[in-house]
Protein backbone atom coordinates (compact mmCIF):
# COMPACT_ATOMS: atom_id res chain seq x y z
CA UNK A 1 0.00 0.00 0.00
CA UNK A 2 1.20 3.52 -0.50
CA UNK A 3 0.16 6.88 1.09
CA UNK A 4 -2.46 7.60 -1.74
CA UNK A 5 -4.51 4.20 -0.81
CA UNK A 6 -5.24 5.94 2.43
CA UNK A 7 -6.16 9.23 0.87
CA UNK A 8 -9.54 10.07 -0.78
CA UNK A 9 -9.08 13.75 -2.88
CA UNK A 10 -11.32 16.58 -2.26
CA UNK A 11 -11.80 19.98 -3.29
CA UNK A 12 -11.97 22.91 -1.30
CA UNK A 13 -13.68 25.59 -3.05
CA UNK A 14 -11.46 28.28 -1.13
CA UNK A 15 -8.28 26.70 0.19
CA UNK A 16 -7.22 29.87 2.15
CA UNK A 17 -10.06 30.11 4.15
CA UNK A 18 -10.04 26.46 4.87
CA UNK A 19 -6.60 26.50 6.21
CA UNK A 20 -7.32 29.52 8.02
CA UNK A 21 -10.36 27.69 10.06
CA UNK A 22 -8.14 25.06 10.55
CA UNK A 23 -5.87 27.35 12.53
CA UNK A 24 -7.21 26.74 16.01
CA UNK A 25 -8.47 23.16 15.72
CA UNK A 26 -6.07 21.70 14.28
CA UNK A 27 -2.15 20.18 14.52
CA UNK A 28 0.19 21.74 12.00
CA UNK A 29 3.78 20.45 11.60
CA UNK A 30 6.51 21.51 8.55
CA UNK A 31 9.40 19.90 7.68
CA UNK A 32 11.99 20.74 4.37
CA UNK A 33 13.01 18.45 2.17
CA UNK A 34 15.38 17.71 -0.78
CA UNK A 35 14.05 16.06 -3.52
CA UNK A 36 17.38 15.21 -5.37
CA UNK A 37 15.72 12.94 -8.59
CA UNK A 38 13.54 16.18 -9.57
CA UNK A 39 14.86 18.53 -11.93
CA UNK A 40 11.51 20.23 -12.54
CA UNK A 41 8.89 21.97 -10.55
CA UNK A 42 6.21 20.27 -13.06
CA UNK A 43 7.82 16.37 -11.91
CA UNK A 44 7.75 17.45 -8.43
CA UNK A 45 3.69 18.76 -8.66
CA UNK A 46 3.11 15.45 -10.54
CA UNK A 47 5.38 13.57 -8.65
CA UNK A 48 3.85 14.48 -4.85
CA UNK A 49 0.29 14.69 -6.05
CA UNK A 50 0.36 10.94 -7.32
CA UNK A 51 2.58 10.13 -3.86
CA UNK A 52 0.60 11.71 -1.12
CA UNK A 53 -2.94 11.30 -2.71
CA UNK A 54 -3.77 14.67 -2.08
CA UNK A 55 -5.90 17.08 -4.89
CA UNK A 56 -4.25 20.54 -5.98
CA UNK A 57 -6.15 23.14 -5.40
CA UNK A 58 -7.07 26.38 -6.60
CA UNK A 59 -5.30 25.18 -10.33
CA UNK A 60 -2.24 25.31 -8.28
CA UNK A 61 -0.95 21.78 -10.30
CA UNK A 62 -0.22 24.59 -13.03
CA UNK A 63 3.07 25.98 -12.58
CA UNK A 64 3.51 29.39 -15.29
CA UNK A 65 6.35 29.41 -17.33
CA UNK A 66 10.24 30.15 -16.48
CA UNK A 67 8.82 30.35 -12.80
CA UNK A 68 11.74 29.10 -10.38
CA UNK A 69 9.45 28.77 -7.29
CA UNK A 70 6.07 28.00 -7.19
CA UNK A 71 3.20 27.15 -3.80
CA UNK A 72 1.40 23.62 -4.30
CA UNK A 73 -1.79 23.75 -2.60
CA UNK A 74 -3.17 20.07 -1.63
CA UNK A 75 -6.32 18.58 -0.02
CA UNK A 76 -7.59 15.43 1.22
CA UNK A 77 -8.96 13.36 3.22
CA UNK A 78 -7.44 10.45 5.58
CA UNK A 79 -8.34 7.07 6.38
CA UNK A 80 -10.98 7.57 9.40
CA UNK A 81 -12.11 11.18 7.99
CA UNK A 82 -9.17 13.43 9.20
CA UNK A 83 -9.03 16.38 6.86
CA UNK A 84 -5.56 17.27 5.37
CA UNK A 85 -4.48 20.16 4.26
CA UNK A 86 -0.70 21.02 2.78
CA UNK A 87 1.25 23.66 1.08
CA UNK A 88 4.34 22.66 -0.64
CA UNK A 89 6.17 25.35 -1.41
CA UNK A 90 8.87 23.94 -4.38
CA UNK A 91 12.09 26.07 -5.51
CA UNK A 92 14.63 24.80 -7.88
CA UNK A 93 18.10 24.46 -6.73
CA UNK A 94 21.19 23.39 -8.15
CA UNK A 95 20.64 19.79 -5.62
CA UNK A 96 17.26 19.15 -7.88
CA UNK A 97 13.70 20.72 -5.88
CA UNK A 98 13.62 21.86 -2.59
CA UNK A 99 10.52 21.67 -0.77
CA UNK A 100 9.15 22.67 2.24
CA UNK A 101 6.27 20.67 3.47
CA UNK A 102 3.22 22.12 5.70
CA UNK A 103 -0.01 20.08 6.73
CA UNK A 104 -2.67 20.63 8.33
CA UNK A 105 -4.66 18.58 10.20
CA UNK A 106 -7.09 17.53 13.25
CA UNK A 107 -5.17 14.09 13.39
CA UNK A 108 -1.45 14.43 15.22
CA UNK A 109 -1.07 10.81 13.89
CA UNK A 110 -1.72 11.62 9.88
CA UNK A 111 0.33 14.67 9.94
CA UNK A 112 3.35 12.50 11.30
CA UNK A 113 2.44 10.05 8.27
CA UNK A 114 2.06 12.71 5.79
CA UNK A 115 5.66 14.20 6.26
CA UNK A 116 7.61 10.76 7.43
CA UNK A 117 5.87 9.39 3.47
CA UNK A 118 8.19 12.20 2.11
CA UNK A 119 10.99 11.72 4.09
Amino acid sequence: LEVADHVQQIIKPNFQISWDEMDTTAVEKSEQFVLSTMNTLEQAVKDLQKFLGLYAQEKTDRIPEGQGSHTLLLAGVFRGGHDVLAKDRLVLSKDGVALELTVRSEDEQCADFILSAVG
